[in-house]
């Protein structure tokens, strides 16, 4: 009872999810330094359609036959990625049950209602390079430095570990069943997680999870960073993490300033006013 909750934020979160420091890992499209690690082309604009469109048109340009994905910064879990082809055409969903179609992309038949409810915001749309992303891999981050990591297999959780402080299982596909055993690429992803960990130092705050990916190439990229607290831990080394989180309380501590109310770790009923 020392250390905040720690697992999956529910969709109403523990007193002591809400009192954890904030954390800016999900917005590492603003950090110049991980620019380099990131493997493709990436523009962030405003929440602007007329900006989000001439960014679209211009990465189709730049990069012929690579395609083009738009993801929404501000809200991305509640909008779907728009996947645009090198023809210049998405599939839009319909929220409402409807049949999805494929139609030249436009940003406002892709954010529609979050054009006008978030219209001026800064750095609103991450437009990146489309790219092949295989032997997803997630790497747990504390303290500033790598200190396990396990391939995105949605099947496997911390209980199937086999010890592993670098778990080598991992699908080539995500999801597509087929899981194989890569130790050379996860040490290979040991190695890449310390240099770009090292290199954003000092732009990320707080304990955050790093996904990778190989390119056609073999060579290792980020995907995104995301805050740990609601990352899913997959067939993690559960020694290693909690060891590391032992070792730097301070990231885990709730602040009782931020809530001060009885339940809250730390916070005793006769303290407050």
């Amino acid at each position: 009872m020392t250390l905040a909750h720690y697992g999956t934020v529910m969709l109403r979160p523990y007193m002591d999810q809400l009192s954890l420091p904030p954390s800016n890992a999900d917005r590492y499209d603003l950090m110049p330094a991980l620019r380099p690690f990131l493997g493709r082309d990436a523009r962030s604009v405003a929440c602007d359609g007329d900006m989000i469109d001439a960014a679209a048109r211009g990465m189709l340009d730049r990069h012929p036959g690579s395609g083009v994905v738009a993801k929404f910064m501000l809200r991305e879990k509640r909008l779907p990625l728009a996947f645009i082809d090198p023809d210049g055409t998405f599939m839009q969903t319909d929220e409402y049950g409807g049949k999805p179609e494929r139609i030249p992309f436009a940003a406002w038949r892709w954010a529609g209602y979050d054009l006008a409810l978030f219209e001026g915001e800064p750095d609103a749309v991450l437009v990146q390079q489309k790219a092949r992303m295989r032997y997803e891999y997630r790497v747990q981050v504390i303290g500033g430095k790598p200190v396990c990591g396990a391939g995105c297999v949605e099947r496997f959780t911390p209980a199937d570990n086999r010890g592993d402080r670098y778990d080598p299982r991992m699908e080539e596909t995500r999801n597509n069943g087929r899981i194989e055993s890569h130790p050379g690429i996860a040490r290979l992803y040991e190695a890449f997680a310390h240099e770009a960990a090292h290199a954003i130092r000092g732009e990320v705050e707080g304990p955050y999870v790093m996904d990778l990916y190989l390119d056609d190439a073999g060579r290792p990229h980020v995907i995104e960073l995301n805050p740990q607290s609601n990352s899913g831990l997959y067939a993690l080394d559960m020694d290693a993490l909690l060891t590391a989180v032992g070792d730097n309380p301070e990231q885990f501590m709730p602040d009782p300033k931020r809530t001060a109310k009885p339940g809250c770790l730390g916070v005793r009923e006769e303290t407050c006013i």
